[in-house]
């Protein structure tokens, strides 16, 4: 058993929840400062798709809401998700940025190190704490006091710091992963759009494949081993497939969710509700079920698998989608009888070929890089809160983590 001190997380942080910025002031100038908003939370990353930003001559009079490196924000509604909390550590590219109402920033004071305060709130243990504590039914949230009252082992300053350069090592390499699989999507994008941009939209998606959306039931339960069933999280914004949150069903569901098709490499998966539109190329290896609201494109070649998940991508292709989109009163769909009808740029089967053979191997790399970051992101998780709690000591594992990296 350890033999730190027990302390109380509000006693050695400065916690600050954000302001309620109206609406009605949102800029629409795209290099206006952001708003962090709990829907920008990810599980331990921020994510700006969709952000709101606030006019430059207002900010002056919000400094004290300005996000700093380093600075860990956990939303307030709706804390957690699928794969765990939601909470992340700023990055030099989260900023400028502002501090919205229902997320609080955390500071380390009273002899806590900033990037072990980053440990503490990704740490099993906080999120159990948060579970246990969160009020509310249809909206599920913390207050202020909630967060402030965790309690936990508070190792010497030496020890803290020397967890947080091997998590942090961890977290860096998880990060350059990511820019380079940034780098890589965006070169076989951008070679897309130098190729294809200007010719007439004169291919449908049919022509070069099969178009299957997914079984129209209820939801399988989710079980604690089993195959993967695809969710909306699972698709990135960049057009990759994120396989770290797994969500398994029984082999009876597993059997009955892929008996139209079974999602595999190379297939392109939409999706058809919430994030209207958002597309997958599925990597090697992986199999799955189609979530709900999700439809498959099956090309009948490899090379129009890699052109097929490109081009929907690719601007000229996302105006012809927002047109062929059902405003619903709910919310808006993207049913497969409209994806069926999506028009690709005109291009012979061999320029689509020629094409592929560039950018295929680009995405096969990004999508290698995902695998290792999620396999480092496992390590991570699995040491971090034996750690954190004093069973491990960072003398026993230092080795483990430098052969990992």
């Amino acid at each position: 058993m350890s033999d730190w001190l027990r302390v109380r997380l509000g006693d050695h942080t400065e916690l600050l929840t954000g302001f309620p910025f109206t609406s009605i002031n949102y800029s629409t100038d795209e290099t206006a400062i952001r708003l962090l908003r709990g829907d920008n939370i990810a599980q331990g990353r921020l994510r700006w798709d969709g952000v709101k930003r606030w006019p430059e001559e207002l900010e002056d009079e919000y400094r004290d809401y300005r996000l700093k490196p380093g600075d860990v924000v956990v939303a307030m509604d709706r804390p957690w998700i699928e794969a765990g909390l939601k909470f992340a550590a700023v990055k030099n590219a989260d900023v400028p940025s502002l501090l919205v109402q229902r997320v609080a920033r955390l500071r380390a004071t009273q002899g806590l190190d900033q990037r072990f305060l980053r440990c503490v709130v990704g740490s099993r243990g906080f999120t159990d704490h948060i579970l246990s504590v969160q009020t509310g039914t249809a909206v599920p949230h913390i207050s202020p006091t909630q967060i402030s009252d965790f309690r936990f082992a508070l190792p010497p300053l030496s020890e803290q710091i020397a967890i947080a350069e091997v998590f942090g090592a961890l977290d860096d390499k998880i990060e350059l992963n990511d820019q380079v699989v940034q780098l890589n999507v965006s070169l076989a994008q951008a070679d897309f759009h130098r190729r294809f941009a200007t010719r007439d939209l004169g291919l449908q998606i049919t022509q070069i494949g099969e178009v299957t959306d997914c079984l129209h039931t209820k939801k399988p339960e989710k079980t604690e081993q089993g195959r993967s069933l695809l969710q909306l999280s699972n698709i990135r914004d960049d057009g990759l497939l994120d396989t770290s949150n797994h969500f398994p069903i029984s082999e009876a569901d597993y059997s009955m969710w892929t008996s139209k098709i079974e999602a595999r490499e190379g297939d392109v998966v939409i999706t058809n509700v919430g994030r209207v539109g958002a597309v997958a190329r599925i990597p090697k290896g992986f199999h799955g079920a189609l979530g709900r609201n999700m439809t498959a494109v099956r090309s009948r070649t490899v090379s129009d698998g890699v052109f097929c998940a490109l081009a929907l991508n690719d601007p000229c292709v996302r105006r012809g989608i927002q047109t062929l989109i059902d405003s619903g009163t709910l919310m808006d769909a993207l049913n497969v009888h409209a994806i069926r009808r999506i028009m690709l740029p005109s291009a012979e089967r061999v320029e689509r070929a020629s094409f592929s053979e560039t950018a295929e191997p680009l995405l096969e790399f990004a999508d290698a890089l995902l695998h290792e970051s999620k396999v480092l992101a496992e390590l991570r998780d699995a040491l971090l809160p034996r750690l954190v709690s004093g069973e491990l000591r960072i003398r026993d594992v230092e080795t483990s983590m430098v052969e990992a990296l």
